[in-house]
């Protein structure tokens, strides 16, 4: 019997017929269980009646299924790096854009006034080869440590202590 809402190939685990399989550790033989059987396992293994173990092997309870394939090739999603380190004042924007530009560097910089009247602009890459490739172009080349400002996550003590010190006015 199907179970309602997930469609014909799921089955209600109790159903009559419905039936796992175990590979017995001692002669390497397969064994049908029923549910309750099989739920009384522990890290995969049940002791059978004979006192011998037994281990799951999931994998051929569905044999009309094709097998899945052992590394997914899903596109993944990479997020934007965003480089503070990288960025740039708003007196030298027109000069890194033709840089980038140049050098097909992908990347573009973003940026906000700040409360003091600068502007700064973070360059932003879509991948991290990208922000490599720009990094080795200014002549920076160990960038990846939060030392430099540049490519570590910070967590939010210590992003709203960084907020702190940079909107700090000297009166």
């Amino acid at each position: 019997m199907a179970v309602d809402g997930l469609g014909p190939h799921w089955r209600d685990a109790r159903e009559p017929g419905v039936k796992y399989i175990f590979r017995r550790t001692d002669n390497d033989q397969l064994v049908e269980v029923d549910f309750d059987t099989m739920m009384t396992q522990q890290g995969g293994y049940i002791t059978l009646p004979d006192g011998a173990e037994a281990r799951r092997c999931a994998y051929l309870e569905k044999p009309d299924e094709p097998p899945q394939p052992k590394s997914d090739k899903r596109k993944k999603v990479q997020a934007k790096i965003v480089s503070m380190s990288l960025g740039c004042t708003g007196h030298q924007v027109k000069e890194f854009r033709k840089l980038m530009a140049d050098h097909k560097i992908p990347g573009e910089l973003v940026g906000e006034e700040s409360p003091h009247g600068t502007h700064f602009y973070n360059a932003i890459f879509p991948s991290w080869r990208a922000r490599d490739a720009f990094a080795k172009l200014r002549g920076i080349t160990n960038d990846r440590n939060s030392r430099n400002g540049g490519a570590t996550p910070l967590g939010t003590v210590l992003y709203d202590r960084a907020v702190a010190i940079t909107t700090r006015r000297e009166d």
